[in-house]
């Protein structure tokens, strides 16, 4: 009698082994690509941020928040100078990103989110309504979920081109700063993972 063919129970370990390993490689390179693809996205809204902000200074002469006492570091004021497209608020007659994604919109609640599981809220098509009047404070978000950090420097001498506190200095002639917190979501002026205006 001819003995039946068949895997015995250690073939059967090692090919579900190798498959394991396999999808494990697998997990961590797409992992990888994902990582990689909003860092480009990062890069991209800075860049599309930079345009826009050339734009309203070539119609109003001035960035957002010029004239401050202090550079202050004010995801807010580039908002409603960019995406409003209402003067009344600080905003430009020409919304320069009124395309931007509303799901890259957070509302504004007066502070940077530092705490664990802590997001910000997406706004109404209703809050995002600024020719009526209206006004919700607002922010850009990052692929991360995380406000663009934006500060002013055009309107301060070269001497006073610092944050309070001298955590970020204005690098070269830059006009403005703008960066993300980038993958760690935690600000570090423009240090580590953050991606920046200026690099």
């Amino acid at each position: 009698m001819r003995a039946r063919a068949g895997f015995t129970l250690i073939e059967l370990l090692v090919v579900m082994a190798i498959i394991t390993i396999l999808a494990g490689l697998v997990v961590v390179s797409v992992g990888k690509i994902r990582q990689r693809a909003l860092e480009a996205e990062a890069v991209s809204n800075i860049a599309s941020l930079k345009t826009a902000l050339e734009a309203y200074h070539a119609s109003t002469t001035i960035y957002p928040n010029a004239g401050l006492a202090t550079p202050k570091d004010d995801p807010e004021a580039l908002f409603k100078a960019l995406y409003t497209g209402n003067p009344r608020l600080g905003g430009d007659r020409e919304s320069h990103l009124s395309d931007w994604k509303m799901e890259r919109i957070g509302l504004w609640p007066g502070r940077f989110l530092t705490g664990e599981g802590e997001e910000y809220q997406t706004p109404s098509r209703e809050q995002l309504d600024f020719q009526s009047g209206n006004y919700t404070p607002c922010v850009l978000l990052d692929p991360w979920g995380r406000p663009y950090h934006y500060v002013e420097w055009d309107s301060h001498p070269p001497s006073r081109r610092q944050i309070e506190g001298g955590q970020l200095r204005a690098v070269g002639g830059q006009k403005y700063a703008i960066w993300s917190n980038g993958p760690n979501r935690r600000n570090d002026w423009g240090e580590e993972d953050d991606i920046t205006s200026w690099k």
